[in-house]
């Protein structure tokens, strides 16, 4: 065979192995990224060529998955939950194709530890705070319920409102985050301080005349005001 027709058919085969290499690559992995410490969770291995089918092996950092063929642009493989037990990054490979890194973050973690106290009848805000995980982050009341006048917005973490009684609440928050990460943060308290009263001395004057040399007494009378050893 002429040099050149060997030359042109290994072009043509180099050519074919690179096009069905393509047709079944992994294009993209959904989610990523994931959260350290979540739940295990299917991973959707995506292709956009559509050249997935039931010969193909995939792993997780050189691990068998157990996978489910959707269609030629879609496989689902369940991940446990002790292969994202740590932040780091899984490499997913189709087994003689190709490989797509997938993110693991931190763990998700309310670093919350106290709640500052309100008054009754002014404004009040504050905002959870949390470290790791994987934005955006949702948030709800796991337990207890928000002093009245008060809300929780699911989206920033910030409790705001103006409470309308005093009382103390008991509260547990939860944390959800866009990678399967969860967290929970209770015994935080929320105390809503009555209004202040201002005291007021009632007596008025004259007082009652003295004399010298004769004991002297006059009671002073008071409205409002916060009584001794009620903490005002």
């Amino acid at each position: 065979m002429p040099l050149h027709r060997r030359y042109r058919i290994a072009h043509v085969i180099c050519a074919l192995m690179t096009a069905v290499s393509a047709y079944a690559s992994i294009d993209q992995l959904q989610p990523n990224p994931v959260t350290a410490g979540g739940l295990g969770f299917t991973l959707h291995i995506l292709s956009n060529s559509g050249g997935f089918d039931e010969t193909d092996a995939f792993t997780w950092n050189g691990i068998a998955l157990t996978t489910t063929v959707i269609s030629g642009f879609e496989v689902q493989a369940q991940v446990p939950a002790s292969y994202i037990a740590l932040p780091g990054t899984a490499t997913v490979t189709n087994v003689g194709f190709n490989s797509v890194s997938l993110t693991i973050n931190p763990p998700l973690v309310i670093t919350t530890n106290s709640l500052p106290n309100g008054t009754q009848g002014s404004p009040y805000s504050f905002g959870l705070s949390f470290t790791g995980g994987t934005p955006p982050v949702q948030w709800s009341v796991f337990s207890g319920t928000l002093p009245a006048g008060l809300t929780l917005n699911v989206n920033t973490g910030v409790i705001s409102g103006t409470p309308t009684a005093s009382g103390s609440s008991d509260l547990r928050f939860q944390a959800t985050d866009a990678g399967g990460g969860v967290d929970r943060k209770g015994n935080l308290t929320l105390l809503v301080q009555a209004v202040p009263t201002v005291l007021t001395i009632t007596t008025t004057s004259p007082l009652t005349a003295a004399k010298v040399g004769i004991p002297y007494s006059q009671t002073f009378a008071a409205a409002a005001g916060t009584p001794p050893g009620s903490g005002g």
